[in-house]
């Protein structure tokens, strides 16, 4: 009459060892005055677990520096798409890249084992 009950747990993953750890996904976001759309990108990439966020503006003169910088890594650079990437895989410390359009986000699962080459 205690009040406890037997419930069962959800199974969790073991991580104990370094290759438990899925590799870490480096998402490039190339920008250019996207304030409007930036930051609900932003916060639901950084919903995935091991996931790094490189924004490559290229010159933005709206708020999208300012709205970048507290949620990711900020680049300035060319303003040309393949320059931004280029830019942000220079500065990636992930295992993976992924790209992102700034209004877009990651479709589906960020889960390496989802990731298709």
């Amino acid at each position: 009459a205690s009040g406890l009950k037997v419930a069962q747990l959800k199974q969790l993953h073991d991580v104990d060892l370094p290759d438990d750890i899925p590799p870490r996904i480096s998402v490039i976001i190339p920008t250019l005055n996207e304030e409007e759309h930036l930051l609900q990108t932003l916060e639901k990439i950084r919903e995935a677990f091991n996931v790094e966020v490189i924004v490559a503006d290229g010159g933005s003169t709206d708020a999208t520096e300012a709205t970048a910088e507290s949620l990711s890594y900020f680049i300035k650079c060319d303003n040309h798409r393949a320059g931004q990437q280029n830019a942000g895989a220079e500065k990636a410390g992930g295992d993976l890249l992924a790209g992102s359009g700034p209004d877009r986000g990651l479709r589906g699962s960020t889960h390496p084992s989802r990731i298709h080459a």
